[in-house]
């Protein structure tokens, strides 16, 4: 069994083994280089070479306290250093922070396989272990490395009371809360010529999910026992919603009508969404713009949406919800999905709004692809690599995805977060951020702004 583990759901944030393909020069800085990542640039010192085998933390990841004192990788005075002599750039949170270093922005930090030898016991190789790994925040029931979350202060006010969610009624494998869609320079391998891909505007606001699914009628044993002699059984469909990991539906109908101060989740359910899911069906979406109370639900991103007063609240000018997945599940727990497409018919049809559609088209539609004529396999296996990385690029750099460029729908002036490449031919989706997103992401945090998903 290997000792060498991902255990959390954010993949994102995990730590990931790399061999250095490509170094080019800084071009401000004679001490530093650039190794280029899946097309991404990690700045590095000069003693990073190509085939160099090394281990790549991402943005905003936070790396353990272990990791960083056994290695000295602490600035003086924000932690105490196996080697008191020597110092590094992590101040005591452990962040990986995106940081421009002389005109470059950083996609990550990478070290040696070396810094991982203080895990050796006798006669181990935790560096060969971590090589064959795709991605690890664990290593011999150690934390490595995990999602930098800044802590909830949980204001409450005096309406505020806790209520039981209806989390425990639900039937196994009816209810799924919305997947981390991952990095699309992490997954570069998956898009394959003549792919047929859909790509949307990414947007910064808070998810919600609505599924109609099934539930119990009762848990205890004997109730249950005559639902199913005098009620048709014990489970029936009703609808029950969340935000990314939450289930807001409360267990019973008499609850406390000021719901929890943030709760935008239910009345984006009760004032949108209500009476418009089929029984099984599940629809994901974003709500941006601004809640009830007149905080924004992502700093300066309006949407082009107006702050509400105190007397209204209206879907469509203070808020708006945008519709990304819909699926459909059995009784039995089998999930299908809707593609992109339909995912837009859908929301035609009752009045509700997709994520903004970008492009489509085949993936050779972007770049060409034309490997050379009697390649041996290897030479095949690079000539795809290199068209993987350069079809990256190309989206990147295409003007109408508006990477690198100011928000478009937005009024104040923000960076736009980046696209979503939703793969059809399988449902796969990545997410490609920009970096003067990922630049003002860390501006955030930096400030200890707290995120709305809870």
């Amino acid at each position: 069994m290997s000792v060498v583990e991902q255990i959390s759901e954010h993949r994102n944030y995990a730590a990931r083994p790399i061999t250095v393909k490509e170094i080019k020069p800084h071009p401000n800085a004679d001490r530093l280089k650039i190794a280029v990542v899946n097309g991404e640039d990690v700045i590095v010192d000069l003693n990073t070479h190509v085939g160099d085998k090394v281990v790549l933390f991402p943005i905003e990841c936070k790396i353990s306290q272990l990791f960083l004192a056994e290695n000295s990788l602490y600035r003086t005075g924000q932690g105490e250093n196996k080697n008191p002599g020597k110092t590094g750039m992590f101040d005591k949170h452990g962040r990986v922070r995106a940081i421009r270093l002389r005109g470059v922005v950083s996609n990550g930090f990478i070290v040696p396989l070396s810094h991982f030898d203080f895990l050796n016991e006798e006669g181990e190789n935790v560096a060969g272990e971590i090589l064959e790994a795709e991605c690890f925040d664990t290593v011999k029931g150690i934390t490595i490395c995990e999602k930098y979350v800044v802590k909830h202060k949980n204001p409450k006010t005096q309406n505020y009371k806790p209520r039981k969610n209806l989390s425990e009624k639900i039937v196994d494998r009816q209810w799924r809360f919305h997947y981390e869609t991952e990095r699309l320079d992490n997954h570069l391998e998956q898009i394959m010529p003549q792919y047929r891909i859909h790509i949307s505007y990414k947007l910064h606001g808070t998810s919600i999910c609505v599924g109609r699914v099934l539930v119990h009628k009762f848990k205890w044993r004997p109730l249950v026992w005559l639902a199913n002699i005098f009620l048709g059984g014990n489970v029936y469909y009703r609808d029950v919603w969340s935000s990314r990991r939450v289930i807001k539906t409360p267990a019973y109908k008499k609850v406390n009508r000021v719901f929890y101060e943030d709760d935008i989740w239910t009345r984006v359910y009760t004032d949108v969404l209500k009476g418009k899911l089929a029984d099984g069906q599940s629809v994901y979406g974003e709500i941006v713009g601004f809640l009830p109370n007149g905080s924004s639900i992502q700093g300066e991103y309006d949407y082009g949406f107006k702050q509400p007063d105190a007397q209204e609240y209206v879907n469509g000018i203070h808020y708006g919800l945008f519709v990304y997945r819909i699926t459909n599940t059995s009784k039995t727990g089998v999930v299908s999905e809707l593609d992109p497409f339909e995912v837009a018919g859908w929301c035609k049809s009752n009045g509700l709004q997709p994520v903004p559609y970008l492009d489509s088209g085949k993936t050779t539609d972007y770049v060409p692809y034309t490997p050379p004529e009697n390649a041996t396999e290897e030479e095949q296996a690079d000539y795809l690599q290199r068209w993987q990385t350069q079809l990256y690029e190309r989206l990147k750099q295409k003007p109408e995805f508006y990477i690198e460029k100011r928000c478009y729908l937005c009024k104040n002036n923000v960076p736009a977060e980046g696209i979503v490449i939703r793969i059809i031919d399988n449902n796969e989706a990545f997410k490609l951020k920009s970096k003067a997103f990922l630049l003002k992401e860390t501006e955030q945090l930096d400030k200890g702004t707290e995120d709305i998903e809870g």
